[in-house]
């Protein structure tokens, strides 16, 4: 089972990516990003944000990381480790 998925549209993506972890609400994810690594900064989307892409993709809400030219690959390998120890087993 995949327990992380983008919830990106599209083939052609840009530094903000959107996500969900598999039993996990965002907010979750959020505040246990912040308290694993205080450096790591996500923001969640909900619904009311943007209904109509939101509706027809069946979501209710996503996480959202946004990638600058300042982050090194490491803190990028860093970040998706954190979030695969989050999301558990697959």
């Amino acid at each position: 089972m995949r327990r992380v998925t983008v919830t990106d549209p599209g083939e052609t993506r840009c530094g903000i990516t959107s996500f969900r972890v598999t039993d996990k609400e965002p907010e979750e994810i959020k505040t246990a990003l912040a308290e694993v690594e205080p450096r790591i900064n996500v923001t969640t989307s909900t619904r009311q944000s943007t209904m109509f892409d939101m509706d027809a993709r069946g979501l209710t809400s996503v996480v959202r990381a946004s990638l600058h030219y300042y982050n090194t690959e490491r803190e990028v390998d860093r970040f998706v480790a954190i979030v695969a120890d989050l999301a558990g087993p697959s």
